[in-house]
């Protein structure tokens, strides 16, 4: 009888494991490998694409002229580097002149080759013109880092281009900003524009448009849409002109562009505080998914975990909010880039300062942060890479083998980094598919409670059969 009771007490108590403990996110597999590029200077990986042949085109700025790097030019160069499919570096390419250059975007174009694009102080090297101090700079190269040709955009004043995208013309379309209103501008609406620029296939300009009202106003993504037009994400402090009433130090801009530039639509979202999109995509329901960062916790945003938090926004086709997902901990975090994904889902990388909420753990000061979410913006999965310096991801893609490549820069040389050859180090991070590899908070499985009931069951009757010997 003593046996009985016991019996029912452990199943009383093992039962309800089953269904009280929460389920939480699978995790990525692993972390398949990581390469860590760059010399004693600083380094600074801002984008990464998986090619055709299943390796990987990185590209950002480099200081450096020895290790990895090889050779510099002046002051900061754009520095785009092949990797293959293993994270081996392939090939390594520097462009610049003797003042300040950058790279923020690449891509791989259909003959093989790349474009990249960014900003240039230089009037010498491989830049050779300069419309006054920063131009947009777009340089095409071939399948071997060959520069092919480039070309400088822009005025008197600053111009910087963050983004490109071979169109399907096969010509280019860049995004940025620009604070000049002569050169290649025509209009400035005063601070900073948004601005889209239109090239042929041979870098030569189609045309260009500004977006802005009298504050400043930026551009960071575009993409190329289903309809032939376009999608650009921005950030704007204006409160009039092509954005409206605005009510916050500054938000989330979006656009809709026809195939000529013209406007199709606008619509601006956030809170009291700032707002600022890195990335935006179309997705495959015909609307568009933005993310950035939120220092809100009012207005469209509503719940903020302290400081700055990463924050998602679904929008449908015509540009009204769907759902909105802000994340994050009790210190700094944003995203930088986000994609979808083939299961209908997202996956978001950028960096973090916190160790607590949706982050859970830090390896100290900056992280790099990627975060999986479902297709209602739910958080399935997040993991955070690096060491006890900082680290932030900048660029994150799916991969054909339904992993994760991520790119970003890291000062670390412990931790995930096994390696530092300077202030700052190209950080390219090969993540496996999604696993179930159970982590705090998971469910029992029912298979290991059966089990566990079964063991104390066992463990009761031999006890008791003892004791009546």
């Amino acid at each position: 009888m003593q046996m009985v009771r016991t019996c029912w007490i452990i199943l009383l108590i093992c039962c309800p494991l089953a269904f009280a403990i929460p389920a939480a996110a699978v995790e990525p597999l692993s972390l398949t490998w990581s390469t860590i590029l760059g010399g004693s200077e600083a380094d600074y990986a801002h984008e990464v694409q998986q090619t055709s042949d299943g390796g990987y085109i990185v590209a950002g700025y480099t200081l450096s002229n020895d290790g990895d790097v090889g050779r510099n030019h002046g002051l900061e160069d754009i520095w785009v580097v092949k990797l293959d499919g293993a994270g081996k570096p392939v090939w390594n390419a520097t462009l610049g002149g003797s003042d300040r250059d950058f790279a923020y975007a690449v891509q791989q174009t259909s003959d093989g080759g790349y474009v990249v694009a960014g900003s240039t102080r230089s009037n010498d090297g491989d830049v050779g013109f300069n419309h006054g101090l920063e131009d947009s700079w777009v340089v095409k190269l071939d399948g071997a880092g060959r520069k092919v040709w480039n070309v400088t955009l822009g005025g008197s004043d600053y111009d910087f281009a963050y983004a490109v995208q071979q169109t399907s013309d096969g010509g280019y379309v860049v995004a940025g900003s620009t604070r000049s209103n002569d050169g290649d501008i025509g209009r400035n609406h005063g601070g900073f524009d948004s601005w889209v620029v239109k090239l042929d296939g041979a870098g030569k300009l189609v045309w260009n448009t500004t977006f802005g009202g009298s504050k400043d106003d930026y551009t960071h993504p575009v993409q190329q849409t289903s309809d032939g037009g376009y999608v650009v994400a921005g950030s704007t402090g204006s409160d009039d002109g092509d954005v409206g009433p605005n009510h916050s130090l500054g938000r989330y801009w979006i656009l809709k562009l026809d195939g000529a530039g013209k406007l199709v639509w606008n619509t601006t979202f956030g809170g009291s505080r700032s707002e600022a999109p890195s990335a935006v995509q179309q997705t495959s329901d015909g609307g568009f998914i933005v993310a950035g960062f939120t220092g809100s916790n009012d207005g469209d945003v509503g719940f903020n975990h302290g400081l700055y938090d990463l924050w998602v926004v679904k929008l449908d086709g015509a540009g009204q909010k769907v759902w909105n997902a802000t994340l994050g901990g009790s210190d700094l975090d944003g995203a930088s880039a986000v994609q979808q994904t083939s299961d209908g889902g997202y996956v978001v990388a950028g960096s973090t300062r916190s160790n607590d909420g949706d982050v859970g753990f830090n390896h100290g000061l900056e992280d790099s942060w990627v975060v999986k979410l479902d297709g209602a913006g739910q958080k399935v999965w997040n993991v955070t890479l690096g060491g006890s310096k900082n680290d932030e991801a900048t660029a994150v893609r799916q991969t054909s083998d339904g992993g994760y490549i991520v790119a970003g820069s890291t000062g670390s040389n412990d931790g995930d980094v096994r390696s530092n050859h300077g202030s700052a180090d190209y950080y390219v991070v090969k993540l496996a598919g999604d696993g179930s590899t159970p982590v705090a908070g998971h469910s029992l499985p029912l298979v290991l409670v059966v089990a566990i009931i079964v063991g104390a069951v066992t463990l009761v009757y031999s006890r008791d059969k003892k004791r009546s010997q």
